[in-house]
């Protein structure tokens, strides 16, 4: 008669490793500011394609609680609280709100992973430059604030390295 493995003996399958977790060395987007000296690399990609949901739905009903100053308040407060769950910390928005550029670069991805598309096309869709605009606005910031969003497989010249003359039309995010 022939032993069967005991469930002591039987190798145990190991759970697949999340998005996340295969992810962890790969990176979606970097936010950098002052020539590179400040760069965050938010570590929660998998919690962008719902973030990026509910904050499109929230910019598009922005009629409803732009002239409120109470509820922009709140909003700033979400921000904050959004950007710290995906990685991009407080003590980091306070940094930003002393700069006046940022960029946010996405990163190039797999393609044939569907995981890492469905969260670069998140990342992509996310509001970045109106987050971190009532972000560190709610950190204090009060001068104006040029943020641009940029993509790793098009390469363009980043604006640090640019004249100031190339740079003097600036955007203003009323955030």
């Amino acid at each position: 008669m022939a032993k069967r493995p005991s469930k002591r003996n039987a190798k145990k399958k190991e759970p697949k490793p999340t998005a996340a977790q295969v992810n962890s060395g790969k990176e979606f987007v970097t936010i950098r500011a002052q020539n590179g000296v400040l760069v965050a690399r938010p570590d929660h990609p998998e919690r962008l394609p719902r973030l990026a949901q509910q904050w499109n739905y929230i910019l598009r009903a922005r009629a409803r609680w732009a002239s409120d100053p109470d509820l922009r308040s709140t909003i700033g407060d979400r921000a904050i609280e959004d950007l710290n769950s995906i990685g991009v910390h407080r003590d980091f928005l306070r940094q930003l709100a002393l700069v006046d550029r940022i960029e946010v670069e996405l990163h190039d991805w797999d393609r044939s992973d569907a995981d890492a598309t469905r969260i670069h096309e998140a990342a992509a869709e996310f509001p970045w430059e109106y987050l971190i605009s009532a972000a560190t606005r709610s950190e204090g910031r009060f001068q104006s604030l040029l943020i641009r969003a940029s993509s790793a497989t098009v390469r363009r010249p980043s604006f640090h390295a640019l004249p100031s003359r190339f740079c003097s039309s600036r955007a203003r995010l009323a955030g």
